[in-house]
């Protein structure tokens, strides 16, 4: 069984608003949980090798299963619905920087016209 991942700490401020460190942990909030019914179920399973209540044991890897995929359902039906916030907010700052950038559209694109020296 792999370890659970490191926390990652970043600083919050200029670098990393406060919205995207809460984004962040919810992730990691979901890979610890995901990560901790694997345990469980990888306990389960040992039981079961040693036949000790086989006919349970299947009960509760169902039970667990099934809890595990309720979880992951309502914390991604979330994270979906603030990933599309997100997507629509920073699509409308992109376009807006492309047509802030972009060159006039009515007016020719200016040329640079190099006058020779006449002193020759």
């Amino acid at each position: 069984m792999p370890k659970p991942l490191k926390t990652v700490r970043a600083p919050i401020g200029k670098a990393l608003r406060v919205g995207a460190f809460k984004k962040l942990r919810l992730y990691e909030i979901l890979l610890h949980i995901n990560q901790s019914f694997e345990q469980v179920l990888y306990q389960l399973q040992e039981l079961d090798e040693l036949c000790i209540g086989r006919h349970q044991l299947k009960r509760f890897q169902v039970i667990v299963e099934e809890t595990r995929a309720e979880v992951n359902f309502e914390l991604v039906e979330f994270l979906q619905e603030r990933e599309l916030r997100d997507w629509t907010r920073f699509g409308r700052l992109r376009q807006g920087n492309e047509e802030r950038l972009a060159p006039p559209r009515n007016r020719p694109a200016r040329r640079v016209v190099q006058r020779k020296n006449q002193n020759k």
